[in-house]
C-alpha cells in the first residue's frame, strides 16, 4: 500500500506466510466476504497455459529458487516461455507476467509468489500481508491438518520455509517475513485467521474512508 490512498474499485491484496501459518486460508475468506478473485495454485496453472508448458513439471519449481549446482534449463514452449534459463526462473517469468495481467482488473487476493514486490514495482496499488506464528504452533497445525507425525511436519515446515524465503529474497532483494517489509503483520497464534482476515478488511474500509 505504501501511503496508496484506496478506491473502492481497487483491493489487491498480497499475502506471505510461512507454511502451516494459515495465510492461504485467511486469503480464502477475504475472497469470499468481498467477492475477490484468488489466485494461489491458480497462479501455476496459469503460467504452464501461457508458456504451453507441463503444469506437472512446472509444479517441482514452484516458489522455490533454482539450485546453483543441480537445475535444468528450460528449453520448452511457446514465444511465452524464457529459454535457456533455469526452469525455475521461466517460471517466475511467466508467474509475475500473469500476476500482473491479472491485476490489471483491480481486484484480488495473491498469495506469496512475490506478488507484493511485483505489483509494487509495477505501481499497482497493493496491500502487503505476512502470516506467521511460532514452529509449535504450525507443527500441531499441519499435524492436524495433513494428518502427519510431528517430525515429518516439522521437517516439511522447515524445507518450505527455507525455500520460500530463498526465492522470496532472491527474487526481490528484501528480507521474507521480516514485518517491516509489509503493510500488515500477524502473528496467527495470537488471532483466529478469522480475526485476522476481518482486521485486514477493517483496514481496507479505514483506507476507502480517507
Amino acid at each position: 500500500m505504501r501511503g496508496v490512498i484506496w478506491m473502492t474499485e481497487n483491493i489487491i491484496i498480497t499475502i506471505g506466510r510461512q507454511f502451516g501459518s494459515g495465510g492461504h486460508k485467511v486469503g480464502q475468506i477475504i475472497a469470499d466476504e468481498l467477492g475477490l478473485p484468488y489466485y494461489d495454485k491458480e497462479l501455476l496453472t496459469l503460467a504452464a497455459e501461457r508458456g504451453s508448458l507441463s503444469e506437472k513439471r512446472l509444479a517441482k519449481f514452484d516458489e522455490k529458487k533454482h539450485n546453483d549446482y543441480f537445475y535444468e534449463l528450460n528449453y520448452r514452449g511457446n514465444e511465452n516461455a524464457h529459454k535457456g534459463i533455469p526452469t525455475a526462473e521461466a517460471l517466475f517469468h511467466l508467474q509475475s507476467e500473469i500476476i500482473r495481467k491479472l491485476a490489471e482488473s483491480g481486484k484480488g487476493v495473491f498469495i506469496g509468489r512475490c506478488a507484493d514486490y511485483i505489483l509494487e514495482e509495477s505501481d499497482f496499488p497493493v496491500l502487503s500481508v505476512f502470516i506467521a506464528a511460532p514452529l509449535e504452533t504450525r507443527i500441531r497445525r499441519v499435524m492436524e491438518r495433513d494428518g502427519l507425525s510431528k517430525r515429518t511436519a516439522e521437517n516439511i515446515i522447515k524445507k518450505k520455509d527455507k525455500m520460500r524465503k530463498h526465492y522470496y529474497e532472491s527474487h526481490t532483494g528484501q528480507k521474507w517475513g521480516d514485518p517491516k517489509s509489509y503493510d500488515l503483520y500477524f502473528d496467527s497464534s495470537k488471532v483466529s485467521l478469522s480475526g485476522i482476515a476481518k482486521q485486514i478488511i477493517s483496514e481496507l474500509s479505514a483506507e476507502q474512508t480517507i
